[in-house]
């Protein structure tokens, strides 16, 4: 069954941190602080399970990269008991995950209001038909809330608990994400009224005091993050967000528009609150020991300066200060600081940190205060302006109306042929996204759509591709770099030439292409030759065989052309042996020089290889046998 909609695809889901604990208290009741981990000075323990690894798409790069550290983490929803042992709150899990897996779902999901925040509560058949208009009216505020274009799945189930407990709630968490991606993650995704995003610490690391009473600081790189504030910051993943068991023997209010008695609770401001800690409203100072961190511990200082100047008063003392993530140290100084706006903090004791500071005497500054009475009720508006502020800091888009753009696809390098249509494009989130294409970092004047088409590209097209994406509640991002290669069409410039030759004279044929990686062929009368593959074919000495029909074909990586035809003629050269002188004619003179040489070879003794003109046999002897071959070519010509 989907109330109110369609049941929705999880379009992005994951995140890293510190499941948000519950920590309400009714009837004016003090709450004891129930956010202990093993080892916690409080001793309530939160148990956590392993989550199976997730790809993470991000948002600012579009990498992907695995989330291997992922935890599911359950604590108590307490009232005015004593502390849950770790034995019931796995009790309670394991109840509550077979009652998800057998019983008849029940999803609340009208669907993302706008480009919106999508809240979405799977309700098991243990939820009172009467408690599902409580998460609808809880999902309808929600998703007024916040512009971000994510989907945040909660799962629900009541059971018995027995007396004085609300219930147990967890939250999914990717823990030890690098303090690098988390603040590039929430830079980037700032929107038009953001500002202290920017002035977080630059480098890979964020100053940290754990022990509040001292000035020793930790440069800090890891941050535990919760999946929901993950995927408003970072990046995309798959899953659901948390879980939540509320009992059913204990007495809700399920409506507060019509009033909320005296004797129960207001089940829509519990399911605000716990989906606030869900959304990141969670600090590792209810930790004890030191060495965690947690996305909303980047704005928790000291409250006042002591021996340190540990209270930042500037944006520049904002980006330098250490922050103050200790339990109970300095007692009852702690606060969350905006420069422009701070609000005090739980320290621990008696309240979770993870909350407002309960001010005695004092109305409630927010619904993320650690404790509510009985009949009270913050409806209709149940965030203040203390919420809103956080939330807007953990890099939620506030107000609400307009979404901030991310990129999800990015420009892809592309490789193409001279006049080949080639078109770049990228995918974003966000309301009223506006593109401006850049070739080589300058805008390229009328690329303003989410693709850029070059109908008839040219090799100066070539170069470097990106796009800024902007809206009115973000500041500009740019995309990756995509690389465009324009190929030249495979062209011969020259051709070979046809030429005439005499036997043995050198013939060279020689042509000049213009593409990208060339090879070259050349054919003899249509038949390759072997080893002619350069631009320039040679023959040492043409043969009479070697004339003929002569082409290259030169291929290149956009196409194959072949050359004009280049006729070879060899011409036949006569035996003029005789003719000495060279003057084409055996006569007088040629004989004269034939006696010089007989008996020997040009001037050389006989015998000498028979490299003599007057060596007619080539018995390496001139002899009379020369002489009756040289009678024989007497008066001829060549």
């Amino acid at each position: 069954m989907v109330v109110g909609g369609m049941n929705r695809v999880v379009r992005l889901s994951m995140a890293l941190g510190l499941a948000g604990a519950a920590g309400l208290a009714a009837s004016g009741q003090t709450l004891q602080d129930y956010a202990a981990f093993p080892g916690f000075r409080q001793g309530q323990p939160v148990v956590r399970f392993a989550l199976p690894p997730q790809v993470s798409t991000l948002y600012a790069t579009g990498e992907q990269v695995l989330a291997d550290q992922n935890e599911e983490r359950w604590r108590p929803m307490c009232f005015n008991r004593a502390p849950l042992t770790e034995a019931e709150i796995r009790a309670i899990r394991a109840e509550h995950q077979t009652k998800l897996a057998n019983e008849p779902i029940t999803v609340v999901d009208s669907g993302r209001r706008g480009a919106g925040i999508n809240i979405v509560f799977n309700l098991a058949g243990s939820v009172p038909g009467a408690a599902v208009t409580s998460f609808t009216i809880a999902e309808a505020y929600l998703e007024d809330q916040f512009s971000d274009p994510i989907t945040v799945t909660v799962n629900v189930s009541f059971a018995n608990l027995g007396g004085g407990i609300i219930g147990a709630t967890s939250s999914n968490f990717l823990t030890n994400r690098t303090y690098t991606a988390v603040r590039n993650g929430m830079v980037n995704g700032m929107d038009f009224n953001d500002t202290i995003q920017s002035l977080l610490p630059a480098g890979s690391t964020v100053p940290v005091r754990y022990v509040g009473t001292t000035g020793t600081v930790t440069n800090e790189s890891l941050v535990d993050v919760t999946w929901a504030n993950y995927k408003a910051t970072i990046g995309s993943v798959g899953g659901s967000d948390g879980d939540m068991t509320y009992n059913s023997s204990f007495g809700f209010d399920y409506d507060p528009s019509n009033g909320v008695p005296g004797s129960q609770l207001s089940l829509v401001d519990t399911i605000v609150h716990e989906v606030g800690h869900a959304l990141g409203f969670v600090s590792a100072a209810d930790n004890s020991g030191g060495g965690q961190f947690e996305t909303m511990d980047l704005f928790r200082f000291q409250r006042t300066d002591g021996a340190g100047d540990y209270n930042p008063d500037t944006n520049a003392e904002f980006t330098t200060t250490a922050r103050l993530v200790d339990y109970n140290v300095p007692n009852d100084d702690h606060n969350s600081d905006f420069i422009w706006a701070e609000y005090r903090m739980s320290d621990g004791t008696p309240y979770q940190a993870s909350h407002f500071r309960e001010q005695s005497g004092a109305s409630n500054i927010g619904i993320m205060d650690p404790a509510i009475a009985n009949g009270q009720t913050y409806y209709p508006n149940y965030f203040k302006t203390a919420d809103t502020d956080m939330f807007d800091a953990l890099g939620y888009d506030y107000p609400p109306g307009c979404s901030s753009v991310s990129i999800t696809t990015h420009p892809m390098t592309q490789s193409v042929c001279q006049g080949t249509e080639v078109t770049l494009s990228v995918s974003v989130d966000g309301t009223s996204p506006t593109f401006q294409w850049k070739r080589n970092g300058t805008n390229i004047s009328g690329a303003t759509s989410a693709t850029y088409t070059i109908l008839s590209p040219i090799p100066a097209n070539s170069g470097s591709y990106t796009v800024e994406v902007d809206n009115a509640c973000s500041s500009p991002i740019l995309s990756n770099a995509a690389t465009l290669t324009v190929n030249p069409t495979t062209t011969i410039i020259t051709h070979p030439l046809s030429d005439e030759v005499d036997e043995g004279d050198s013939v060279t044929f020689t042509t000049t292409a213009s593409g990208a990686s060339l090879t070259y062929q050349w054919r003899k009368n249509f038949i390759s030759i072997p080893g002619a593959t350069s631009a320039s074919y040679n023959i040492p000495a043409a043969a009479l065989d070697d004339a003929g029909s002569y082409r290259v074909s030169v291929t290149g990586s956009c196409g194959t052309v072949v050359s004009n035809e280049a006729i070879l003629v060899v011409n036949d050269v006569p035996d003029c042996a005789a003719d000495y002188n060279g003057d084409t004619t055996a006569d007088v003179v040629d004989f004269l020089d034939f006696l010089d040489d007989y008996g020997t070879c040009d001037g050389q003794p006989a015998p000498c290889g028979g490299i003599s003109n007057a060596d007619f046999n080539g018995d390496t002897v001139i002899d009379v046998l020369d002489f009756l071959d040289f009678l024989d070519a007497f008066g001829t010509g060549c």
